[in-house]
Formats: structure tokens, C-alpha cells, sequence
């Protein structure tokens, strides 16, 4: 872990994963209680799985790379996100 192995390091960059999985865990609670706000975060997160797609679409010139991008994306910053989130919270 960052935090552990060098205080004072941990930069906002570490915690996008952990907002990214958070914002993927709550969006199902926002829906009946901010509807609006809870579309935007799903055209956000679609905005940035198309983006995501396209850029490797262009550099792999693969459509089944392409589309395995978006889950490995999801399972990865998932992954981070977990992994941050339970050091953070178990170092304290």
C-alpha cells in the first residue's frame, strides 16, 4: 500500500478507483431518491465505457478486444477501488 510504504503519498489519483466502485455501489440507492442525479452518473459511467471502447477499437483495431475492454475495465478499477478502500479503512 501506498499510504503504508510511503506517508504521505497517497495523491487523489489513488482514490479514483475507490470513488469509481463507490459510485457503483450506491447508484442503485440514488434511483429512488435523486432519480436525475442517479442518470447522470449512468450516462457518465456509459460515456466513459464508450470512450473507453473506441480508444481501444482504434488502437487494437479489434472488436472483440473492444468490447472485453469495458468489463476488464470494470474489474479492475473494482479491484482497485476494493483494494484501497480496505486498506484505508483497516489501517486506521
Amino acid at each position: 500500500m501506498v499510504g503504508k510504504a510511503h506517508p504521505g503519498e497517497v495523491k487523489v489519483t489513488h482514490w479514483f478507483p475507490a470513488f469509481f466502485l463507490l459510485g457503483i455501489i450506491l447508484l442503485p440507492l440514488l434511483f429512488p431518491i435523486f432519480p436525475v442525479l442517479a442518470l447522470t452518473c449512468v450516462a457518465v459511467y456509459c460515456i466513459y465505457f464508450l470512450a473507453l471502447s473506441i480508444d481501444c477499437y482504434l488502437t487494437t483495431h479489434s472488436i472483440a478486444v473492444s468490447l472485453l475492454s469495458v468489463p476488464a475495465a470494470l474489474i479492475q478499477l473494482a479491484g482497485y477501488g476494493y483494494g484501497f478502500l480496505k486498506e484505508m479503512i483497516g489501517s486506521r
